[in-house]
């Protein structure tokens, strides 16, 4: 999840030029100033949105391995999110997101689907129904 997520950030910084030539295209030439602030609206915005998303996936697999049952739904409810995401990305047609760009959030949804999956199987549901693990183990050189 974190490697597609922190792939999809690079893909994102890459494309920004052919959102900036999609934009370009779309809008008159009048409009140079406004363009170039809508592109560097959006490549903020994917940026940030990239950022965000691989401290989530960090933060939600730290929780995963630890048992946390909580973490299952809450990676469903970012999966919620991620599914608007593309939905709206769709919607907002190609002026706006590279080829590759969708490619890499399209590739990025399937792998939070089938995790998803996985976590809501019996075997899952099983092994986060079990006491959640304990705190994690420290080693012995950085103990207090």
């Amino acid at each position: 999840g974190v490697a597609a997520q922190l792939a999809y950030l690079v893909i994102n910084v890459v494309t920004a030029g052919s959102v900036g030539s999609a934009y370009a295209r779309e809008y008159p030439p009048w409009a140079a100033a406004t363009v170039h602030h809508a592109v560097t609206v959006k490549v903020v915005e994917h940026e940030v949105g990239g950022a965000i998303g691989v401290g989530l996936c960090l933060l939600l697999a730290w929780a995963l391995i630890w048992g946390r049952n909580l973490a299952r739904f809450a990676f469903a409810a970012v999966f919620g999110l991620d599914c608007l995401a593309m939905l709206q990305a769709i919607g907002q047609g190609a002026a706006v997101n590279a080829q590759a760009d969708m490619a890499a959030a399209f590739g990025t949804w399937l792998l939070i689907l089938a995790a998803s999956v996985l976590l809501f199987t019996g075997a899952s549901s099983r092994y986060y129904r079990q006491k959640p693990r304990g705190r994690v183990p420290v080693a012995p050189g950085l103990q207090h």
